[in-house]
């Protein structure tokens, strides 16, 4: 038989992770797209008749109910082992996930356009008045979506969990399949428990888990404070490196505009106050040549306003460096172009830095000339750089 999660020995002994045997069911992925269809329909109807679903995420199998809907809520609560746990909303899309949410510093915000969608659970501090009017917008009872003090949201980075969510036709709130009665035995041996029956409501099997271990749990307060749980698929440092905001400039041959518009963007973040998210500058060439110091005219010019490039080598842009960076800036528009076409799945985050046209190369020109590319710089980075902020 299929399994779904493995276990890690360093787990608790609860059943979050664990083989979900599929018995005489096909899995949804193997079924052709009205079948599929079908079988998510189907879910999604015993979720608005106050039924169960117990569904694949990329971290855990998960048990399913409307949260605004009070039978379906009440058999969750009476087949999880540990009842009064606070339950996450579930939902398809940030917009969803984050419906009456205040995000209140700059971390928060971050991490919830980083993190979502993914293998993570974003506990969330709120005041009584916000989570009371959320409640209130999504018409579900005090106690289901929060404890009094924090909101707990999951967006899963799974295909059939969103489309299953999507079509619920409603908020949602699910725990997970080993934090309840229906799993049968724990860790390796683990399955679906003879106590499911047809009538608790649908099962949705898509076979292994892609990170067989429960979601990670990431506690942001109001002062944008963190806290990260040990167990789960991202590390603190996973977590803390999505605060990082990493910026590419890219021209030609990487020796005059953009190393200077590396140097100067970074002199720039060093004026800003500190609120737990940080920028990183890195600057390439779509036709350069490897370890080339910069232009005698760039290290002057910039050596004036303070920058120092005497450690500064030119490097090619590489498919990683875009893949990795959340804004790309070029100096030209066929700049943009060319690295687009290398990677056309970045195009949403490689632009022209300056929207109205190209910052012209000084390569061979006067130190003046190079001087006037810097004062050119330095208005569209600063206003790159603000739009950047979270």
């Amino acid at each position: 038989m299929p399994a779904a999660c493995g276990r890690r020995s360093s787990d608790p002994p609860s059943g979050a992770n664990l083989k979900f045997v599929q018995g005489e069911r096909d899995r949804i992925r193997d079924l052709d797209e009205p079948a599929r269809s079908e079988a998510i329909a189907r879910a999604a109807g015993a979720l608005r008749d106050g039924r169960l679903v117990v569904f694949p995420t990329e971290t855990v199998y998960g048990v399913a109910a409307r949260a605004d809907l009070s039978p379906g809520v009440d058999r969750l609560r009476g087949v999880m082992l540990q009842p009064e746990q606070p339950l996450a909303l579930h939902a398809s899309g940030p917009e969803d996930a984050l419906a009456g949410i205040e995000l209140h510093t700059p971390v928060a915000r971050r991490l919830a356009a980083t993190l979502l969608p993914g293998p993570v659970t974003l506990l969330l501090a709120q005041s009584a008045e916000q989570l009371e009017a959320r409640r209130a917008a999504l018409r579900v009872a005090r106690g289901v979506i929060d404890d009094g003090s924090e909101a707990a949201v999951r967006l899963p980075d799974h295909d059939i969990a969103r489309a299953l969510l999507d079509a619920a036709g409603g908020p949602v709130v699910a725990t997970a399949l080993g934090a309840t009665r229906f799993a049968a035995g724990t860790g390796e041996t683990a399955s679906l428990s003879p106590d499911w029956t047809t009538g608790q409501g649908e099962v949705l099997d898509d076979g292994p888990c892609r990170f067989a271990m429960p979601s990670t749990r990431v506690r942001i307060g109001a002062d944008g404070r963190l806290e990260v749980s040990p167990e789960g698929p991202l590390s603190e440092g996973d977590v803390l490196a999505r605060l990082e905001i990493r910026v590419l400039f890219a021209c030609t041959g990487n020796t005059c505009r953009s190393p200077m518009a590396e140097a100067l963007a970074r002199s720039i973040a060093t004026e800003r106050e500190p609120n737990g998210v940080t920028f990183r500058f890195e600057s390439a060439g779509v036709a350069a040549g490897e370890g080339v110091p910069a232009s005698a005219g760039a290290f002057e010019a910039a050596l004036e306003r303070g920058l120092d490039l005497s450690d500064h080598r030119s490097r090619r842009v590489t498919r990683r460096m875009v893949e990795l960076a959340d804004a790309v800036y070029t100096m030209t528009p066929s700049h943009a172009q060319a690295i687009m076409t290398m990677l056309p799945t970045a195009a949403h985050k490689i632009e022209p830095l300056d929207p109205r046209g190209l910052i012209a190369d000084p390569i061979g020109q006067p130190v003046e000339v190079y001087a006037q590319t810097l004062e050119e710089l330095e208005p569209l980075i600063r206003a790159r750089l603000k739009e950047l902020e979270p």
